[in-house]
């Protein structure tokens, strides 16, 4: 019978649909210590996180604005190991040691994605733009279901890794995945067991000294850019005739352009990491690819028309992210819930209506459109505009009582 990983199995079970809004992604970036010889306690190294977080919010936040979040936006904070609040938050629950975060000042933060498998890669593409920007940065990534990034390059590990020792083993760190080896001790045991998150970061700053690494250029992944209108090339690792390693970017001349820059991640001696994973890398870079698939690196979006009465119409044209708000409180609506929402919906009965376009995911709204839904005849408008636009019609009264859902959730 043919080997299949056991992360495999794992990445087979798992629905990446799940509509449990519990679900949700934690990620973490921590800083290197400084180079410059004054030392990191405790509030320099907050001030350098609170910087970090800034510039990076900078560098984030336009490229993600017309991203549609199905449940919760990117949100970066600092850790603060001091503030006891922070760690309830940061946290998955139910865990060990190895489900908690280094304790030192990092960056973090915690979304929920609900049934959207695109917003959690949206997360990675991000992670991946910012450990590859940045030197000295590390990233860790889990989900509901666990260790996320392993789970989907599952075909690429190697077979000493188990989910049982993975915690803590896996990182995003010049904008590529690196896995933790087991140690020699390890190997004289004959197995390798879960690391604390503090040791698993401790071990890769030593075993990643001396790189140089930089912007965009991930070994084994995709050499993109948003300004580059979708044309891409190819990083690979190649052996010179003197035995060093090297990277090379094949595709086109454009991609060539924009990474001749010393941005190889190969060590001062000429060897690669030894916890680089380009495969697996590779893998990750596919499914960004696939999911993030507009010319803006982002999910495609789909806007179709609805039509409300005229202040609902107001409200989303105002705030669009409405839209999402409402379709997934309209998914999680309860008989009881609906019974008040009609109430508050007849309020605007005698309004105005007016066809207003909304932009949701593609996932979100082929998840509304295929919900049966009819509205109480007070919520509903006019014959002659609903027959004359029956889908318009249809996404309204549900996006209507979605809104009316959120109000009464206050």
């Amino acid at each position: 019978a043919a080997h299949v990983p056991r992360f495999a199995f794992y990445r087979l079970l798992l629905s990446p649909m799940s509509t449990d809004a519990s679900d949700s992604v934690a990620f973490h970036l921590y800083l290197d210590p400084s180079q410059d010889g004054l030392g990191d306690g405790p509030e320099r190294q907050l001030a350098r996180c609170r910087e970090a977080r800034d510039a990076w919010a900078a560098q984030l936040l336009p490229w993600l604005a017309s991203h549609v979040w199905e449940r919760e936006p990117l949100q970066l904070w600092v850790w603060d190991p001091a503030d006891s609040r922070t760690h309830g938050r940061g946290r998955r629950g139910g865990g060990g040691d190895e489900d908690s975060p280094a304790e030192e000042a990092h960056v973090w933060g915690r979304l929920s994605v609900g049934g959207s498998v695109h917003d959690e890669w949206v997360v990675v593409a991000a992670l991946l733009r910012l450990t590859g920007s940045e030197e000295g940065v590390s990233a860790t990534l889990r989900d509901g279901d666990g260790e996320l990034l392993l789970i989907e390059a599952a075909y690429s590990l190697p077979d000493w890794l188990t989910p049982e020792n993975a915690p803590n083993r896996a990182f995003l760190r010049g904008g590529a995945l690196h896995l933790l080896p087991p140690s020699p001790e390890d190997e004289r045991r004959g197995s390798a067991g879960p690391l604390s998150a503090s040791e698993g970061l401790s071990r890769l700053r030593r075993v990643c000294a001396g790189l140089r690494c930089g912007a965009a250029v991930r070994v084994g992944g995709v050499a993109s850019r948003p300004e580059l209108n979708g044309r891409r090339g190819t990083v690979v690792v190649e052996e010179s005739e003197a035995g060093r390693l090297g990277v090379r970017v094949e595709g086109l001349e454009e991609a060539l352009s924009l990474h001749r820059r010393s941005l190889s991640l190969v060590a001062e001696g000429g060897r690669p990491a030894a916890s680089l994973q380009p495969e697996a890398t590779s893998a990750l870079s596919r499914r960004v690819a696939l999911l993030c698939d507009g010319p803006d690196g982002l999910p495609l979006r789909h806007t179709a028309a609805a039509l409300l009465p005229l202040p609902a119409a107001q409200l989303l044209s105002s705030q669009p992210q409405l839209a999402a708000a409402a379709c997934a409180a309209f998914e999680e609506r309860t008989a009881q819930g609906l019974e008040r929402a009609a109430a508050a919906q007849a309020l605007h009965s005698n309004a105005p209506w007016t066809r207003v376009g909304v932009t949701l995911s593609r996932s979100a709204f082929a998840r509304l459109s295929a919900l049966r839904f009819a509205a109480p005849a007070a919520a509903k408008p006019p014959a002659a505009l609903a027959a004359a636009t029956p889908a318009s019609a249809d996404l309204g009264a549900k996006l209507g009582f979605g809104l009316a859902l959120l109000l009464l959730r206050g």
